[in-house]
């Protein structure tokens, strides 16, 4: 059934959703609930997985209880259809780490951008960082 979900992948990606789902499963004793997907994202990190890996992860995570529904309606994906951007940061270890600029380094940049004391491609990638990151 998971094949016939993932039609049109390729093999590698289908082999590494059953993957991702069995460890899942096996860590979780079969209980899909957002608290055993908090769970398993935090033992990653505990683990040293890097946030990159763990937000794939999520997603197919994901994309297994929509397929997991199809079978199962008890089975809820109960994070939102724009997690994980709406979940609590303190809820799953997502990168924290990653502000490379403080909010006051921000809008100095962004005065400067103004100002147009830097080149054209540094403005427009201050004006990128600022709508989107």
């Amino acid at each position: 059934q998971i094949a016939e979900a993932l039609a049109g992948s390729s093999p590698q990606t289908i082999q590494q959703f059953r993957s991702i789902i069995s460890r899942f499963y096996d860590h979780s004793n079969g209980v899909f609930t957002r608290s055993q997907v908090v769970s398993y994202i935090k033992k990653m990190e505990k683990r040293g997985y890097g946030a990159s890996t763990r937000m794939m992860h999520f997603r197919v995570l994901k994309r297994g209880f929509e397929i997991a529904n199809a079978l199962d309606t008890t089975i809820q994906w109960t994070f939102g259809k724009r997690a994980p951007s709406e979940l609590a940061v303190q809820s799953v270890p997502w990168e924290e780490s990653k502000i490379a600029f403080s909010v006051d380094e921000m809008k100095a940049m962004i005065v400067v951008a103004k100002n147009g004391q830097l080149p054209p491609s540094y403005t427009a990638l201050v004006a990128l960082s600022t709508t989107y990151g």
